[in-house]
């Protein structure tokens, strides 16, 4: 075992989580990679009807919602990497996440 010693120097940025989700009652069951970003399945694990809040960081480029096979169902409107969804008790949501273009 070596000792842990503390360091000299500048303090390290920690980079912020890139999704947080709330309520509580609103995990995250996938996040499955796309060759433009990724799918997001939520579900909203409570007994009541949930608005479930995702912060996004960085912001993403575009978001819908899609069904378990991947079907489109509607564009969701991303408002500075946040994000309001509406879920039934017990219901699972895919959310298809496109990655903004990274700064040249």
């Amino acid at each position: 075992l070596v000792p842990l010693v503390v360091g000299i120097g500048q303090a390290v940025e920690v980079t912020p989580p890139s999704i947080e989700l709330e309520p509580d009652c609103i995990q995250m069951t996938a996040c499955v990679p796309r060759p433009d970003g990724y799918d997001l399945r939520l579900l909203n694990a409570s007994e009541r009807a949930q608005e479930a809040t995702v912060r996004f960081r960085p912001a993403p480029a575009e978001i819908s919602q899609v069904t378990l096979r991947g079907q489109a169902l509607k564009a969701i409107p991303v408002g500075g990497g946040l994000v309001r969804l509406p879920l039934r008790r017990w219901e699972i949501a895919t959310l298809r996440v496109r990655r903004a273009a990274s700064p040249s």
